[in-house]
């Protein structure tokens, strides 16, 4: 038989409020939940079936800490994350089990930049002040960027701690988003993932 562990999304609610872990149904094993500001989230060991029944135990959640820092690159036993200093995005991941860098450091555009361009033209974005701050929970470490000004405002970087897997997170904000006036050129903006021949991104949500 086999095991893994699986991360389950928990909503925040009134249904919800004051709850700290999920306790498995069968096994009576508790998982901590970490808090953001929309929802939350346990990593929670599934049986070889791959469906379990949790339940909620209420009780004072694990407190996970939000801190300004300088450091632009973290870790965990899976891999190690490194972002640009100058706008956030990704300058290196190593993946830590092959020792292997997944993302291709000699590409136009790096790992998580954001491109816009009107038309067939690339169009230069303004400098923003840029600032990190660091989350450390009992689910996973992540680094958040803000962007002062910017119409990508926020970026987050999670790393799991018994999870293989990175997560990131960009928010836009429409309201920044510039206007072309009076043209029949498309506005596009997209996001940049060059990775070495190899390297896989399972899954992607939007």
């Amino acid at each position: 038989s086999w095991s893994a562990t699986a991360l389950v999304s928990v909503p925040k609610s009134a249904d919800w409020a004051g709850v700290s872990a999920l306790c498995d149904a069968t096994s009576g094993k508790e998982y901590a939940i970490q808090w953001s500001e929309d929802a939350g989230v346990a990593a929670a060991s599934l049986p070889p079936a791959g469906v379990a029944v949790f339940e909620p135990v209420r009780g004072e959640a694990a407190p996970a800490s939000l801190q300004p820092t300088t450091s632009v690159a973290f870790e965990n036993k899976f891999y190690r994350l490194e972002l640009r200093g100058s706008d956030g995005a990704v300058a290196h991941l190593i993946d830590r089990e092959s020792g292997k860098e997944i993302v291709n450091t000699a590409a136009r555009d790096a790992f998580n930049q954001l491109v816009r361009a009107v038309g067939y033209e690339r169009v230069a974005r303004s400098e923003n002040e840029v600032a990190f701050r660091a989350v450390r929970g009992p689910v996973y470490d992540a680094l958040v960027v803000h962007r002062t000004a910017s119409y990508e405002p926020i970026s987050e970087y999670r790393l799991y701690h018994n999870v293989k897997r990175v997560e990131i997170r960009n928010l836009l904000d429409r309201s920044r988003l510039p206007i072309v006036a009076g043209g029949d050129k498309p506005n596009i903006y997209q996001f940049c993932f060059p990775m070495f021949t190899g390297a896989a991104i399972e899954s992607r949500q939007y």
